[in-house]
């Protein structure tokens, strides 16, 4: 991207007061039922207490056989709001109206293994954790087929979807020790072997398919082992000597109290071992579920006890991704991607300021922004229109897989319901005028 084309981007369109004209007609493509669908859903999501009991009463309603009619509930609300879709075909259609808005797409196949503190639903038996694990791999591997018709397209992977639990724990711990994934039994060496090459497989059909892959972040019990893993995997496939620029990208939770300390330490991992760097920057969307796991093991809990010191550590990052590429000798020829991935408007403001203060740094780095698919629509098109790199995270998969997904998003994401005001003012705003001019 040179100069020239970054002093033409815009100003942020301001949000939520003096609306500039052609924001009047940001969901205007949308139906009345969809308009009061959305307002329904973000209303009801920014009641903490009902994503906290929704495993509940799902639970209790499948006990008394109204599992169905409440995963049709699910289908025509949450679902529909948060997800592209059931299958690839199926997010195709939410691809393409994206795309005609100026926003690509990270697109994950959603269906997770639900590893909280009070449940899992990890395979048990060996058999039956390889069979899943490769089903998920073929269906990263459908999503890249997918994504690869949209304009510089991501597809998202948790590494709990390819790798056995047990031995993604056991590779945490063993890091923690220092000894490194030697210090593991065979048996589980040969389920990370497994692991490996399910991965492997979706990078080698990524790089061939021009798809760049970022690696989520998961639960601290697990994410000493997804790093391992993610700077490996970037190791050889963001090779200086096989690729011109990063094709994978690791996830840095700036919730946690080592998120700084992590980043800091995998930029200089680049630099020794030789590859391009790329990194998605997130808060974090395991809070509760952190919480929960330090205090049944009565130990420090890794992430920040107060949002504000999440909102420092976060606009820390983006000062610390900038200044490090600037200090950068020119005998450095690495690249670096940075996906600011954030609702947060004053993260974002902060964000496009490095579009500002030094346009040669756009030879070395690549810069975009990321939201969630059905939420802070105004803060991406805004984005969009602006000139803006900008990707909404389009997650999909069926209804029942996918619903440990949308009620962690719900629990972790109520108050960010809450400050959804943009949105929730353009659609009623919206609304309002199909009234008075009788529309539908």
């Amino acid at each position: 991207m040179d100069s020239k084309s970054v002093l033409k981007r815009g100003s942020l369109l301001s949000v939520p007061d003096n609306w500039p004209p052609e924001m009047s007609a940001l969901f205007a493509d949308r139906s009345s039922s969809e308009l009061l669908r959305n307002l329904a859903v973000y209303k009801a999501c920014s009641y903490s207490w009902l994503a906290n009991c929704t495993p509940s009463i799902i639970k209790a309603a499948s006990a008394v056989h109204l599992g169905t009619p409440l995963y049709a509930v699910i289908r025509r609300t949450l679902f529909r709001q948060f997800c592209g879709g059931e299958n690839s075909e199926d997010v195709k259609q939410a691809m393409e109206s994206l795309q005609n808005k100026g926003i690509g797409v990270i697109l994950d196949y959603a269906a997770e293994i639900d590893l909280s503190p009070l449940k899992t639903s990890a395979p048990e038996s060996r058999d039956e954790a390889n069979s899943y694990h490769d089903g998920v791999r073929d269906n990263i591997i459908r999503a890249i087929t997918t994504a690869k018709s949209s304009a510089n397209p991501f597809v998202a992977i948790k590494l709990t979807g390819l790798f056995e639990n047990t031995t993604l724990e056991a590779l945490a711990k063993s890091n923690t020790n220092g000894n490194g994934k030697l210090a593991l039994s065979d048996d589980l060496v040969i389920s990370y072997e497994n692991g490996w090459n399910r991965l492997v497989s979706i990078c080698e059909i990524a790089k061939e398919s021009n798809v760049r892959l970022a690696i989520d972040a998961e639960q601290s019990f697990v994410q000493d082992a997804i790093d391992d893993i993610a700077l490996s995997a970037m190791q050889q496939y963001n090779g200086m000597n096989n690729s011109p620029e990063p094709l994978i990208v690791n996830t840095y939770q700036l919730y946690r109290k080592d998120g700084i300390d992590r980043l800091k330490s995998h930029l200089d991992r680049s630099k020794s071992t030789g590859f391009h760097f790329g990194a998605k920057l997130v808060r974090g969307a395991y809070v509760i579920g952190e919480r929960i796991w330090a205090e049944e093991r009565k130990i420090t809990c890794p992430i920040f006890d107060t949002i504000q010191e999440t909102h420092s550590s976060y606009d820390s990052a983006i000062d610390l991704v900038l200044n490090y590429v600037q200090d950068l000798p020119d005998s450095d020829h690495r690249r670096f991607l940075f996906i600011f991935a954030t609702h947060n408007e004053a993260s974002i403001k902060k964000a496009t300021e490095l579009y500002q203060r030094d346009f040669s740094l756009l030879s070395r780095m690549q810069i975009c922004f990321a939201q969630l698919y059905g939420m802070s629509d105004v803060n991406s098109i805004s984005l969009a229109k602006a000139g803006y790199p900008v990707f909404k995270y389009l997650p999909y998969g069926p209804v029942k897989e996918v619903v440990p997904y949308l009620i962690r998003r719900s629990q972790e994401n109520s108050s960010v319901f809450q400050l959804a005001k943009s949105d929730a003012n353009l659609m009623w705003r919206e609304l309002k005028s199909r009234f008075f001019r009788g529309g539908s």
